[in-house]
């Protein structure tokens, strides 16, 4: 009997303790104070592969958190974490809490390419109790402009253009294309500055005719985490 009442108060010890101990532990509790539901469910984004132009509209990305039985999760906090093309470093960028029904709904600012993440219930040692990817691929912005619409076989024209996005310091190499015997040719490709502008004369030999010209950026270009660009063109008459 005596051995007994001992093991039933160890046994109550050993309890508060387990329960002290869990409320101490990083994952025990959201960042908004929610009690973090083990074995929860993020339910992948779609589309999970977004492909878009340059835009100054955010991101809308829309999904759904449930527990291991499949009911919703409300109020809980769910980050997005972005990782830059060709970069490895992760960094938050927004967050949303979900509703009654588990879904939420988090807008991020606009971007380059980059892998979005969206986290739920930090755990000890690193990662979370649920994830969801999504990978999204952007273009760059690009605009052009003729100092004149019409010119001489022999004439000259001037075409200033921009790279829109995050540019290097040390700019990018913009592409210059004409339209000629029917195909897209390069005549220049110039480094534009650190703020995406690019400047080129151009002069003619005995051309007559109406010429498009466009510029193009390609991807992979180190510090510029974008996919390939064209602008729109614009028609010299000579």
């Amino acid at each position: 009997m005596r051995h007994s009442g001992l093991l039933a108060i160890l046994a109550k010890v050993v309890l508060a303790v387990s329960a002290m101990l869990w409320g101490l532990l990083p994952h025990a509790a959201a960042a908004d104070g929610v009690a973090v539901v083990p074995g929860a469910v993020l339910a992948p984004v779609a589309p999970g592969v977004v492909v878009r132009p340059y835009a100054r509209s955010g991101l809308r990305l829309v999904s759904r958190l449930t527990d291991g039985k499949g009911r919703p999760v409300a109020g809980a906090t769910v980050q997005v974490l972005q990782r830059l093309q060709g970069g490895s470093r992760w960094e938050v960028v927004g967050a949303a809490v979900t509703r009654a029904s588990g879904v939420f709904v988090a807008v991020v600012a606009p971007g380059p390419s980059r892998t979005l993440d969206l986290a739920y219930g930090p755990v000890e040692g690193g990662g979370f109790v649920a994830q969801a990817e999504v990978f999204e691929t952007v273009s760059p912005g690009l605009s052009l402009r003729a100092s004149t619409g019409r010119t001489g076989p022999e004439g000259q024209v001037t075409l200033e253009g921009r790279v829109m996005g995050r540019v290097p310091a040390g700019g990018v190499v913009v592409e210059v294309l004409v339209y000629y015997q029917g195909a897209w040719q390069p005549i220049r490709t110039p480094r534009s500055d650190g703020q995406g502008r690019v400047r080129v004369a151009y002069r003619f030999h005995r051309a007559y005719g109406r010429f498009p010209f466009r510029l193009r950026v390609r991807r992979g270009q180190e510090g510029f985490p974008y996919g390939d660009g064209l602008s729109r063109w614009v028609e010299v008459d000579t």
